[in-house]
């Protein structure tokens, strides 16, 4: 379970990671990845009825050198202000999770794939 913030035209998602956990080291190694987004589950029913999102994409490290690093981290400090004084922290570093596809449920039975640009002009909140 990770964090995100959708960075403009829901193009990429932005993950705010430690290398001291095992998945971000994972991600170092191995920059594809899928990120399962769900609709709460309120424990009322069938949690394979919930709607969920499925991204596929890769992910980068957004450098710390890089010009495009104060946009993006005012973009995901302004989704999760807390994260903001762990900016500091030398294991913790921004990532790009550049979408490629995603996979939409709405329910069980209701499923489509949306293509990168296609969910990016749907203008969808995640």
């Amino acid at each position: 379970m990770v964090a995100y913030a959708p960075e403009r035209g829901l193009r990429s998602l932005l993950l705010f990671l430690s290398t001291l956990s095992e998945h971000t080291r994972n991600l170092m190694l191995e920059p594809r990845v899928a990120l399962v987004i769900s609709e709460p589950d309120p424990s009322i029913g069938d949690p394979q009825t919930l709607a969920r999102l499925s991204v596929k994409g890769t992910v980068h490290i957004v450098e710390r050198t890089s010009p495009e690093l104060e946009a993006a981290w005012r973009t995901y400090v302004g989704c999760f202000p807390a994260a903001a004084s762990r900016r500091v922290l030398g294991d913790f570093f921004l990532f790009r999770l550049t979408i490629v596809q995603a996979r939409y449920v709405a329910g069980l039975g209701q499923a489509r794939t949306i293509a990168a640009p296609e969910l990016s002009a749907a203008g969808l909140k995640l």
